[in-house]
This record gives structure tokens, sequence and C-alpha cells, in this order.
């Protein structure tokens, strides 16, 4: 159901696939990943748990189930950080609900999120529903293996909240941090379940918060850190995993207080950077099931060592990365039509449900951006239907002429 968690042998309703855990000092529960930069003054004893599925378990919905899990006086019917956090707006405005999990809009089309969940047929932000369109693109990390990462494209119509917004940043260089150091706090946002209390109540480990029910499923956000490097083992049978990672505790103690739960799996954290809100990570699995204790830990894919493969521009429609002949020949074989309204593969770039002279000149003016080197000029094959060559020829002069000037 979107995330792989931790639960004990003897508590709870879900059957155990794997065992992990142990125990590190400074009170950080995390499971047994392999720490890429482990600090020295770390010490592991080691302590039984239990990975579970929360999708592949037998006897449980596989429907979408409030969010982030937070500290501060949220329950169940509390509506807190549920508007955008100040700095954060366009962050918020690109985060939804992708199926049984959380996906962030990167531009263009594109939607990054985790690949051990079922995705539905939208991408749900904020009341509006936007169709995913094409395949599916599988990420890999540095090793080679399949990472539990995916791309896809959306339609974004005219007048859509996310209609003509940028590209996304994504951070540059990696900012996880090993325990002791200075960390770096972001904003954690997600479409998962919410909590119970009001307040931290006693728990098995010592004091957390409850999950709520699946119907409780909802847009927060709350405060998080980017640190303790980490990799993240093979996610539900997925032979996908993630190399290269960070975990961010939920700590009242020390500011950080907000955790995920289920349906978060590819909820993204952003920090500011010189004030632009600038993508760090997303979530695939937290520390156990049901409930969220301080000192567990979500997992995050450290997104500066994939960043070379989410390569993005502004006016590509067949998502090859650059502008050029492929995105021509889908404007030319679609010139002159109604599709659905912002269709990228269909040719319709602007979004207004036309393939037009408009989406013609974006193509023109935006030819060879993205590629790392000249390509050839324009060849305007396949040919329009008949009754379109007037309007193509129409175009053609007039941007000939502007050209010209």
């Amino acid at each position: 159901m979107g995330i792989p968690l931790r639960a004990f042998a003897g508590r709870g309703r879900h059957a155990p696939l794997y065992t992990y855990t142990f125990w590190v000092e400074r009170k950080v529960y995390m499971p047994a990943l392999r720490m890429t930069r482990q600090p020295d003054s770390v010490r592991t004893r080691a302590r039984t748990g239990l990975i579970a599925s929360a999708l592949a378990l037998a006897g449980l919905p596989v429907a979408p189930a409030s969010a982030v899990i937070i500290y501060g006086g949220n329950g169940v019917d509390a509506t807190a950080n549920d508007t955008a956090p100040a700095g954060y707006e366009d962050a918020w405005a690109r985060t939804g609900a992708n199926g049984e999990g959380t996906g962030v809009y990167l531009g263009n089309g594109f939607v990054l999120t985790a690949a051990h969940f079922t995705l539905g047929s939208s991408l749900d932000i904020d009341g509006t529903s936007y169709d995913r369109i094409g395949s599916v693109s599988i990420l890999e990390n540095p090793n080679g293996t399949e990472a539990d990462l995916r791309l896809y494209r959306i339609a974004v119509p005219e007048g859509s909240g996310l209609h003509g917004r940028g590209i996304l940043d994504i951070a540059p260089t990696s900012l996880a941090t090993n325990i002791g150091n200075q960390q770096t706090e972001g904003v954690l946002i997600g479409t998962g379940v919410g909590q119970v209390e009001l307040q931290p109540v006693p728990v098995p480990g010592g004091l957390g918060l409850n999950w709520a029910a699946d119907d409780t499923r909802d847009k927060r956000w709350g405060v998080a850190e980017i640190g303790v490097p980490t990799s993240i083992p093979e996610i539900n049978d997925s032979g996908r995993s993630v190399e290269e990672a960070f975990a961010s505790q939920f700590d009242f103690f020390n500011g950080p207080d907000s955790a995920a739960s289920l349906f978060d799996s590819g909820a993204p954290l952003f920090y500011l950077d010189n004030g632009v809100p600038t993508l760090a990570g997303l979530v695939h699995t937290v520390s156990q099931l049901g409930q969220s204790d301080f000192q567990d830990s979500s997992f995050f894919s450290d997104l500066a060592e994939y960043a070379d493969q989410i390569v993005i521009t502004e006016g590509d429609l067949d998502g090859d990365g650059g502008v050029g002949q492929g995105d021509l020949e889908l404007v030319l074989s679609n010139f002159g039509t109604q599709v659905q309204a912002g269709n990228w593969l269909l040719g319709d770039g602007n979004g207004d449900g036309s393939v037009d002279v408009q989406d013609l000149d974006d193509v023109l003016t935006r030819w060879g951006n993205g590629y790392n080197q000249s390509i050839a000029a324009p060849v305007f094959a396949p040919v329009p239907e008949p009754a379109s060559l007037v309007l193509l020829a129409g175009a053609l002069l007039a941007l000939g002429r502007r050209r010209r000037r």
C-alpha cells in the first residue's frame, strides 16, 4: 500500500516479510541498511524487527487511504499544516497523490515518484486530476541496478494549476551528512494517512503517535532533516533498491517534527536554496508500521545522485531530453486536429487541446534546446493532410518573416 514498513512480532495485523533493524546510539532507530558513510561515533547492537510490505500482504485493501505525521497538536479531526508553508508554495502546488503513493511534478509533463507501489491513472493535486500518459521509466542506481525511482508523464491542460510551471530544481550536490554534523532542514509534503492522537502517547518503545485509518488520507507538510547517509535494500520484492539515500529522524526534542506514513511513498522533501524550493529526496520507507515513535526514521533517495538521469527540457514533446525532429513529427502528424488537452505525446505543447500553428512555433523556436551538440535542420515529414497544408504553409511563412527581423 505504498510503503514497506517495520512491525514487531506479535503486534499489528500484518504478516512479517523480513527481519532487520539495529539500535543506533543517540536514540536513532534505523533499518539494517548499508551505511555508505557510517560515523565512528555510532555503535550498534543487534535487535530483531520486521519489514512489512503494506501492499503485498494478504487481506489488505489496495485503494488509497490525512498525511505526514507531525508533532504539535494535530489529531485525526484537526487541520494543521494543510496549506502551503511560506516559501514552499510552488513545491506544494506540484505535490499530489498518485495511486497508492505520492508524486511530485518536475515540469514539462514529467512526474517523479517511487517505484514499489501501484500507480493510479492520474496525479491528483488539490482537486485536479492530471491523466497519466505514455510509458514509465525506471531510473538506475550508480551500480547499474534498478532504483526504486520512476518517471512518468501527465497531460497538463491550459488553465490548470500545473500549466506554465517551469522545471523544478533538484539538489545539485548531496546534502546528506554524518550524525553529529550540521544537518539541513527542509519540508516534507505527503499525501498519506494521518495520526490519531493530538499529543504523543506511550507506545511500545517510548513515545509516539499512532496512525489513523486509511480514509484519513490528505495532503500535509512537516519539518524534516537531510542527514544520516545510508542505502535502502530491495523494496517489496521488486528487485529495486536505493543505493544513495539518507534518513530523517522523527525528533520533537531537536526540531525536526515529521515522519512519513502509509501512502507517503514518493513524497518529496524540499529545502530552500536562495529562496527557491529545491528537491532533495523522495520517501521510500519508514521504520515501522502503524505508528511513528520519536527517534524513528523516514528514508529518502538522495536525488542529487540521480539527477543526471532526470533530463527535462521545456518544449520537449517526445521526452527524449531535447527539442528536435521527433517533436516536430508529433506536431506534423497531428496538425490541425483536436486532441486531449495538454497531451505532449500528441503534439499539444501549449495545452489548449488543438495542435496548431502555436505548437509548431514553439517547437521551431526551441529547436536544438536540450542537446549537447547542434542538430540537423527540421525535416517537414510526415506531411499533414491536405486540409492542413495551407495552415502549415502560412505558419512557416510567418515564422520565416519573424526570424528575418
